[in-house]
């Protein structure tokens, strides 16, 4: 493609980028996602000791599942976020499974101790991951915001698949929910040809979310009826996202972006939606923001992108699931 039609490309694509965020503003507070009875149902949701996840957790949690299970890096935290969600819920079928992303490891034992307490798996939420960094490997040698974001979830996916499949009830598919960003607008093909070796900031964010949504992509067309699969973006939320970011930085971002900082509640409905609601679980492959349908990068619409980036992907966890 020519250098000029990139140029506009992305012009479009950060003015789609703007476009969202007004309306965001103009729905603010008016996003709730509809209670369901999700009697019966086992929910994974990783992250859920903190912002998007917590509050996804509780949402779900007052709708009368069997189990919810929320993965947390740190036991302290996840021991602690227990308790909320139990006070908050008045439900004790609240638990924590440790889990750190960054280590193939540590997804691997989370796995093993999660089959070993249910026969099935309704629905699992990816939604943990990093937003800023100062480029470094993990233990298994991977970009750290790429194993985080991406292959981490990749191999929980793949390890708790036999579960997951085993949720299938006609009418009525298991369900994987991936956490994304508009931020994936912000990719290019160029820039996520460095998506494994890494890309300090935010570039490698955008990468990984763009990355997130190829995964849902790839993953819905492979499993197909079995389970659905969707891509999600929360929109900006005030959660401490931005707290790992450069003090500076972490300043200007927040001032940037105050008015249209959505509140967690607000944030975690589309996720919660996309978990739960009946007309969602006869969607698949798709991007959602808002509880509705978006369109989103043209790359992130290319079978022949995904296909390169899962091969590879595949590669990469398969020792790990030996």
């Amino acid at each position: 493609m020519s250098a000029v039609f990139l140029f506009f490309e992305r012009v479009k694509y950060h003015l789609i980028i703007w476009c969202h965020m007004a309306i965001d503003l103009l729905l603010y507070g008016k996003i709730k996602a509809p209670k369901q009875d999700v009697s019966g149902k086992v929910f994974v949701i990783t992250g859920g000791n903190a912002g998007l996840g917590l509050e996804t957790a509780r949402q779900i949690a007052l709708m009368n599942p069997k189990k919810v299970y929320i993965t947390s890096r740190s036991e302290e935290r996840g021991q602690k976020a227990v308790k909320e969600l139990r006070a908050a819920t008045g439900r004790d079928n609240i638990e924590v499974v440790a889990l750190d992303l960054t280590s193939f490891a540590s997804v691997q034992q989370a796995a093993e101790e999660l089959k070993s307490k249910e026969e099935q798996i309704d629905v699992l939420v990816l939604n943990a991951g990093i937003g800023h960094y100062e480029k470094e490997k993990t233990t298994d040698g991977y970009d750290l915001m790429y194993q985080s974001n991406h292959l981490g979830h990749h191999l929980l996916l793949e390890l708790l698949l036999p579960k997951i499949k085993a949720a299938y009830k006609p009418n009525d598919p298991a369900r994987v929910v991936v956490l994304s960003s508009d931020g994936h607008y912000g990719a290019t093909e160029q820039s996520l040809s460095t998506v494994e070796d890494g890309n300090p900031g935010l570039l490698q964010y955008m990468n990984t979310k763009l990355l997130n949504i190829l995964f849902a992509r790839y993953m819905s067309k492979k499993l197909a009826h079995e389970v659905v699969v969707n891509a999600v973006h929360p929109g900006t939320v005030a959660t401490d996202f931005f707290s790992k970011f450069p003090p500076n930085m972490e300043k200007i971002a927040k001032i940037l972006l105050a008015p249209v900082f959505k509140h967690v509640e607000v944030g975690a409905a589309t996720s919660v939606f996309v978990a739960t609601a009946p007309s969602a679980g006869q969607v698949t492959g798709q991007y959602w923001a808002n509880m509705k349908v978006y369109t989103p990068h043209r790359l992130a619409r290319d079978d022949r992108l995904a296909a390169t980036y899962m091969e590879r992907s595949y590669a990469q966890i398969k020792p790990a699931q030996s």
